[in-house]
Formats: structure tokens, C-alpha cells, sequence
């Protein structure tokens, strides 16, 4: 019994600290140098003087594609186990990239997502996470056009280009079984 139950606890290696963050024009790559910024965290909190975040001066961010980047090193730990990529939210857009391999793109900037890394890491060895991420900047909602969706703030408290983005919450590598039950919901 102890063997079985081993088994089915998930091991966790939390990617939030430090990362690498630099930008490039949209589909150009990154072409700026790479700064130190802490994940979970904002692209405008982390690369602007704070003077700057809400102003006008800001508003270029937006425009940019920002790349993250870390390196880890898979625990032993993980040998034999189902491993996924874990995303608690980017914003908005955001395509991952293991060792240079493309894993997957995700749209949303609240709700978390994951990708089965299995196939694309060995316990034990180093690799490199990189993830893109950039925003639409003109997406008002339909129903209320006077709302710029994942914003900072009203509209009327910011110039309307300046929408959040960046791994906005936590990252992390996950081991278990092939197969785990990880929400459930009922319907009455």
C-alpha cells in the first residue's frame, strides 16, 4: 500500500524567482538586452520607472513582444512520472518553448493552463524555458465598449494602450501519475 500511495503524490517544482526578460518588435524576437525581473509579475511594473507605468511613456510596451526566459534542472524525483508545465495566467497571449522546441500557445489572461512535458525533459539534465508573450492592444468588449479587457484600470485612469501582460502568476513543473483527476465541478 505504501508503494501505491507513493506513487500518486504529485511532486512540484515551483519556476516563480528570478527569470530573464527582454523584448522585439511583434514577430521579430527578442532584441533588447535581457534583464533580471521576478515571475509572477507584470512587464510594465518590472521594466518601467514606476514614474512611468500608468503614463503616456508607457504606452510602447504594449506593442513589444516580451520573452521570458529560465534554465532549471529536473529532480530526480521526476524518473517515471507524468511531468507538466503548469501556468497559473499570462496576459494575454503566450507561446512556451522547452529547450526550443514550441510546446503550445494559450489565449487569456486569467485562467491557468499546462502542457505535458513528458517527451521533451530527462531528470537530472538542465533545460531552458522560454516564454513569448504579447497583447492585442484594440480589443474593447462588445457588450461594453468603454472596457479594455485585462487593463490596468479604467480607461479614464490610464491612456487606452496600456494593457497588462507578462507571466502574471505562478509557474511550475509537476510529476505524478499519467493520469489525475485536477478539478471537478457539479451541476445540480
Amino acid at each position: 500500500f505504501a508503494t501505491a500511495a507513493a506513487r500518486d503524490v504529485l511532486i512540484t517544482l515551483p519556476l516563480d524567482g528570478e527569470w530573464e526578460l527582454a523584448f522585439g518588435p511583434k514577430g521579430k524576437g527578442p532584441g533588447s538586452e535581457w534583464r533580471k525581473v521576478h515571475v509572477p509579475g507584470s512587464v510594465h511594473v518590472q521594466w518601467l520607472p514606476a514614474a512611468q507605468i500608468y503614463s503616456r511613456e508607457a504606452a510602447w510596451v504594449s506593442y513589444q513582444e516580451w520573452w521570458y526566459k529560465r534554465t532549471f534542472e529536473l529532480p530526480a524525483g521526476f524518473v517515471n512520472q507524468r511531468v507538466r508545465l503548469e501556468f497559473d495566467a499570462t496576459d494575454y497571449y503566450a507561446e512556451a518553448y522547452l529547450d526550443g522546441k514550441w510546446l503550445g500557445r494559450h489565449e487569456g489572461y486569467v485562467d491557468p493552463y499546462s502542457y505535458d512535458v513528458t517527451a521533451h525533459v530527462k531528470p537530472g539534465g538542465k533545460h531552458e524555458l522560454s516564454v513569448r508573450v504579447w497583447t492585442p492592444v484594440h480589443y474593447y468588449w462588445k457588450h461594453r465598449p468603454y472596457t479594455v479587457k485585462g487593463s490596468y484600470g479604467g480607461v479614464d485612469q490610464k491612456p487606452d494602450d496600456i494593457t497588462a501582460l507578462g507571466i502574471t502568476r505562478s509557474v511550475r513543473l509537476t510529476a505524478g501519475a499519467p493520469e489525475r483527476i485536477s478539478d471537478v465541478a457539479v451541476a445540480a
